[in-house]
């Protein structure tokens, strides 16, 4: 039993050691939805999400268009910056 404790310490403590060299962004997700060149407003939304990196908060960084159809194009970014 003692045994175990002492495991599951070292473990706890390894792992609270490993999150703290972690940073937490705070990323902008955009996506908008095109029919034509206009902005459907009922299929484009703006989230707001958090991820967390070793790194630079850029590496989450995206802007791509996406066809849906002939018709419809979808515009998606993510734009993240340190929380």
């Amino acid at each position: 039993m003692k045994k175990l404790v002492c495991v599951l310490g070292f473990a706890l403590a390894a792992l609270f050691l490993n999150s703290c060299g972690m940073k937490e962004c705070k990323c902008v997700d955009t996506n908008v939805t095109l029919q034509n060149d206009s902005i459907l407003v009922h299929y484009s939304r703006v989230d707001t999400v958090y991820n967390y990196t070793r790194s630079d908060c850029g590496e989450f960084n995206k802007d791509e268009m996406l066809e849906l159809d002939s018709l419809m194009k979808l515009h998606h970014t993510i734009v993240c910056e340190e929380n």
